[in-house]
């Protein structure tokens, strides 16, 4: 991008209304391509699972930034956190109702670690994909069968 005294001295010079108006033309086309230039580097799909998470588990100093919610994993000040939800066992732990323990006790281990992971720690399916070395969809669906079978369970009892 041209700097803006730059650009002020060339459109003083300009004469004709034909000049002004290529002027102009050019000046739209360079923001254009700026904005897909910022476009293409703040939306990029991909940018959100680059980060392995499991590099928070190994103590060292890492030279990549770790993301915020990653940060707040490891420097949790709430209580609630530390006591519970350190594992997708913990889950029957976090509710008070019974027959939603039970059910919660009784999902597999990777559906529980799903409904953990994105339920709990809020983490998308993109991430927890990455995590885990799977698909997101794979992840997604994990998620919504736990939810129905703890539906389906819930209403066997009732």
């Amino acid at each position: 991008m041209r700097d803006v005294e730059r650009q002020k001295a060339e459109l003083r010079g300009l004469t004709t209304e034909e000049e002004r108006d290529a002027f102009f033309r050019n000046l739209v086309g360079e923001l254009d391509h700026e904005e897909e230039l910022n476009d293409r580097k703040h939306c990029r799909s991909d940018r959100r699972s680059d980060f392995d998470i499991s590099l928070l588990d190994s103590g060292e100093s890492l030279e990549t930034p770790i993301p915020r919610q990653f940060r707040e994993l490891c420097n949790s000040d709430s209580w609630d956190d530390i006591i519970f939800s350190q594992s997708p066992d913990d889950l029957p732990e976090l509710t008070t109702d019974r027959g939603v323990a039970e059910a919660l006790s009784s999902l597999t281990g990777k559906r529980k670690e799903a409904l953990f992971y994105r339920g709990v720690w809020k983490y998308t399916p993109q991430e927890i994909a990455a995590y885990k070395g799977v698909s997101d969809r794979s992840v997604r669906k994990l998620y919504s069968e736990a939810i129905k079978e703890i539906h389906r369970k819930i209403r066997e009892k009732d």
